[in-house]
């Protein structure tokens, strides 16, 4: 698997040149995760790590990461040499994350960054938004990459044949050299994940990703009225241009300019969101603080609001759940008016705390 490498060390006369000898990692596994945790650079450029030893249902995944291009990572490292069982143990744990929705990833990564040498995550869709320019975490497809000093030929071939079936797995083998008075680490990236897999493809277009979103609402027979929704909510000047971002999959997430409630209170941008809830349905979402700016209006509301815990949208201190209510078509032709109404009120709510709080 390794390349054969030598290594030299040169004086400043460039008269003597020395070989550098490769040697064994002694130190425990845990001190190599802790050392890539600390330096992930060594894995790849520009990657940021979200969690460290993070629970999955069948162990504890090694590193979980974040790339240059914000599309999320799974590492696997071994001290000893791969085996086919260490393949085996990186795809369930792939597997697993693949199983979440955006809004259980973003929760999953908050939850469980801030330990073990990772970075503290309060909200990490201001995070991602802040590192990638995109409003909307982007995190798929997920890849996985094992990562030891050496790899037997069963790890190889499956490896081998998962990436010429286009599922986005590599290898990068580790060698470790010492001077007299320094240890060097080598890198040995397999580079055909990104070929085989199309990692480094071009992004969608704006127009691809709503004629994307559209054929999901026609998939599941919301065809008819999904336009009607997204126009109701759409308020002027309810998407700013640094925001103003194509659906993802799932649906949409409205944006504003920053606003704050008070001089000690957090900043919010994300009003409301309406997703492709299931056949025939939609669900329409007001965060916290829209609920807050606007609480006698969806209290005295005809629409049957529930309430639950607000995934990735901050709180304020009077209003701790976000509002949502599930519409079929049927339902939607009854509240319409009433649901643009609400966005309408929010956004002149909004506006009006910015011009006496200030812009932000």
């Amino acid at each position: 698997m390794k390349r054969n490498i030598r290594l030299w060390s040169i004086d400043g006369s460039l008269e003597n040149a020395t070989e550098l000898t490769t040697d064994k990692w002694t130190e425990k596994e845990e001190d190599l995760e802790k050392l890539l945790a600390l330096n992930p650079e060594i894995l790849m450029p520009g990657l940021k790590l979200v969690a460290r030893q993070a629970p999955t249902d069948n162990g504890f995944l090694d590193l979980l990461g974040i790339d240059n291009i914000g599309r999320m990572i799974v590492f696997e490292l071994k001290r000893e040499k791969l085996a086919r069982d260490s393949v085996a143990q990186i795809v369930d744990y792939t597997s697993y994350l693949d199983s979440l929705s955006e809004d259980g990833i973003a929760d999953y990564i908050v939850e469980h960054s801030g330990k073990n040498d990772i970075e503290k995550i309060d909200d990490f869709q201001n995070w991602y938004e802040e590192r990638y320019g995109n409003s909307e975490a982007e995190l798929r497809p997920t890849r996985m990459m094992l990562v030891s000093f050496d790899a037997d030929t069963a790890a190889q071939r499956m490896v081998e044949f998962l990436n010429e079936r286009g599922v986005a797995i590599a290898i990068h083998t580790l060698s470790k050299y010492k001077s007299e008075n320094e240890t060097l680490l080598v890198g040995h990236h397999d580079r055909t994940m990104e070929a085989r897999t199309g990692i480094k493809k071009a992004e969608q277009t704006d127009e691809e990703k709503m004629s994307a979103i559209n054929a999901r609402a026609n998939e599941l027979k919301v065809g008819g009225y999904w336009e009607s929704v997204v126009n109701a909510l759409s308020v002027d000047n309810f998407l700013t241009p640094r925001n103003n971002r194509p659906p993802r999959k799932s649906g949409i997430t409205f944006w504003r300019r920053s606003v704050k409630l008070s001089d000690e209170g957090g900043i919010f941008r994300g009003s409301h969101s309406v997703l492709l809830e299931g056949i025939g349905t939609v669900k329409v979402t007001f965060f916290p603080v829209s609920v807050h700016l606007c609480y006698k209006l969806f209290s005295n509301s005809s629409i049957s609001f529930e309430q639950e815990q607000s995934r990735n949208a901050p709180t304020t201190e009077e209003v701790e759940e976000q509002w949502y209510c599930i519409l079929d078509e049927k339902e939607w032709g009854n509240h319409k008016e009433e649901v643009a109404k609400l966005a309408t009120e929010v956004s002149a709510a909004w506006e009006k705390k910015r011009r006496s709080a200030g812009a932000l």
